[in-house]
């Protein structure tokens, strides 16, 4: 089962209490109703920091919380691709274990076998955190923090 379930996109001028909601989170489909998180933008806020004193909205509890950014790449587990994960994956599957156009689990790759990147073309799995694709775009994410 998909861990985090569907995603919906919420049009960027829809305004809730003052809050521009960007994008909304589901972390599993059966608790979608009772598990929402919502990225939100407070720039536009007199005082940004008071949002974090509000527990409750619309009779249900909340907790609010600067949003983390991931210190390290992602991954998509459908296509292998570095940048984005398998919730916003548009592309063709590609397999983790040889690096062909098919879904990880209809690989006729036999553990004798040696695995093949699919983002370099090496001898290593496309989710190995030693690949130099993966180690680039780590790189690159340093810079832009």
């Amino acid at each position: 089962m998909d861990h985090f379930g569907r995603i919906e996109s919420i049009s960027p001028d829809f305004e809730l209490d003052g809050l521009a909601i960007l994008r909304e989170f589901y972390t599993d489909e059966q608790w979608a109703a009772l598990l929402r998180r919502r990225l939100v933008t407070t720039q536009h806020l007199d005082n940004p920091e008071s949002i974090k004193n509000l527990n409750q909205m619309f009779h249900l509890r909340v907790s609010i919380s600067n949003y983390i950014k991931p210190k390290q790449p992602v991954q998509c587990h459908k296509c292998q691709r570095i940048s984005h994960t398998h919730n916003f994956c548009n592309m063709s599957a590609n397999c983790v274990k040889c690096g062909g156009p098919h879904d990880t689990s209809n690989c006729k790759k036999s553990k004798e076998d040696d695995p093949k990147c699919y983002n370099c073309n090496l001898n290593h799995p496309s989710n190995y955190r030693g690949c130099q694709a993966f180690i680039s775009a780590k790189q690159t994410n340093l810079h832009k923090n």
